[in-house]
C-alpha cells in the first residue's frame, strides 16, 4: 500500500513539474513577445518600417494575438513596399479576427501603396460587408449623431494644428480658436442632451461610438464634468471606458476644483516653467491606487518629466 502511495506521489510530482515547466516556457515566450512588440511599435513610431516589420514577424511566430498588431505590421510592410506581405497580414487578420471591422481602412495613408493592387478592392469589399453587419446591431440614429459629433470635433482640431504648423497669422489662429470654442459648445450641448434623455449610451446601443461621450466631456467646463460624472462611471462599469482613463478624468476634476488629486496623474508647472506633481490626497497610497486602475507606478510615470517620486 505504502509503495503504491509513493508511486502515486512520484507521478503527481512529475505532472506538477511538467505543468510548471509548460507555464514557465509560456511566460518566457510571452515576455519575449511583449519585448518584440514594444520594439516594433517604437520602430514604427520612428518610421523605421523595415525594422518594425522584422520585429512584428518574429513576434507572430510566438503568437498572433492580439490580432490588431497584424494591422500595424501590414502598415509597416506597405510603407516598406512589401505589398504582398502587407496583404498577407491584412487577410490573416480578417481570417482570425471575425469581429474586425474598420471604417478607416480605405483612407489610411499607411496603406497607400496597396491601392494599385487588384487585391485592394477585394479587401475593401470584404470590409464593407463586415461594416454593414456591425452597423446593423446598433441604433443607427444615435450612433450617427455621436460619429458626427466626433467628426466635427476632430476636423476643427486638425485644421487648427495644421494652421499652427503652417505658421498662420495671429488673426487666422484667433479665428480658428473661436470656431473651435463654438463647435465645442455645440457638441457639449448635444452630449448633455443625450445624457439627460438616455443616460450613458453603452456599446450595446451605439457600438464603438460610445467613448465619444466621454471624449467630448473631457474638454467641457468642470461644472459639466461634475454634473455628468455619474454617467461616465456607468461607462466604466460597462467596459466602454478604461478605469485608467476615468482615474485621469477624476484627478483633472479635482485639480480644476482646487482639490487634491487621487491617482497622481496631473502634472502642473510652476512660475519658472518647471513641472511638478499636483498635490495628492494620500501620497503613500498612490501607487496602490494606480495599480488597481491599471496605471504604472509613479516612478515610471514621472520619468518623461525627469521627476522623482519621493514617497
Amino acid at each position: 500500500m505504502n509503495r503504491e502511495i509513493r508511486m502515486r506521489r512520484k507521478i503527481f510530482i512529475s505532472v506538477l513539474m511538467v505543468i510548471a515547466t509548460a507555464f514557465g516556457v509560456r511566460a518566457q515566450e510571452r515576455s519575449e513577445y511583449d519585448t518584440l512588440i514594444e520594439s516594433a511599435q517604437e520602430h514604427l513610431r520612428s518610421n523605421r518600417n523595415e525594422a518594425a516589420l522584422r520585429d512584428y514577424i518574429k513576434a507572430f511566430r510566438i503568437s498572433e494575438q492580439p490580432a490588431y498588431h497584424l494591422y500595424n505590421a501590414a502598415c509597416a510592410a506597405a510603407k516598406s513596399y512589401h505589398v504582398k506581405q502587407a496583404y498577407q497580414l491584412l487577410f490573416r487578420r480578417l481570417e482570425i479576427d471575425k469581429e474586425w471591422h474598420s471604417e478607416n481602412l480605405a483612407t489610411d495613408n499607411d496603406l497607400a501603396m496597396l491601392h494599385y493592387d487588384k487585391q485592394w478592392n477585394i479587401l475593401l469589399d470584404s470590409m464593407k460587408v463586415r461594416n454593414a453587419k456591425y452597423e446593423s446591431r446598433f441604433d443607427r440614429e444615435l450612433r450617427g449623431t455621436l460619429k458626427k459629433i466626433l467628426s466635427d470635433d476632430q476636423d476643427i482640431r486638425l485644421e487648427y494644428v495644421s494652421a499652427q504648423i503652417m505658421r498662420a497669422s495671429e488673426e487666422k489662429m484667433n479665428e480658428l480658436s473661436a470656431k473651435m470654442t463654438r463647435i465645442d459648445s455645440i457638441n457639449q450641448a448635444k452630449i448633455a442632451e443625450i445624457f439627460d434623455k438616455y443616460g450613458w449610451l453603452g456599446s450595446e446601443k451605439v457600438g464603438d461610438a460610445a467613448p465619444v461621450q466621454f471624449y467630448i466631456l473631457q474638454h467641457a467646463p468642470v461644472k459639466m464634468q461634475i454634473k455628468y460624472k455619474s454617467k461616465v462611471q456607468k461607462g466604466v462599469k460597462c467596459g466602454d471606458i478604461q478605469p485608467s482613463e476615468y482615474a485621469e478624468f477624476e484627478d483633472r476634476i479635482a485639480i480644476l476644483s482646487k482639490k487634491k488629486q487621487t491617482y497622481g496623474t496631473q502634472i502642473l508647472y510652476d512660475d519658472e516653467g518647471k513641472p511638478y506633481v499636483a498635490e495628492c490626497a494620500s501620497p503613500q497610497k498612490v501607487n496602490d491606487l494606480r495599480k488597481k486602475v491599471g496605471l504604472p507606478p509613479m516612478s515610471e510615470y514621472l520619468e518623461r518629466w525627469g521627476l522623482k517620486w519621493e514617497y
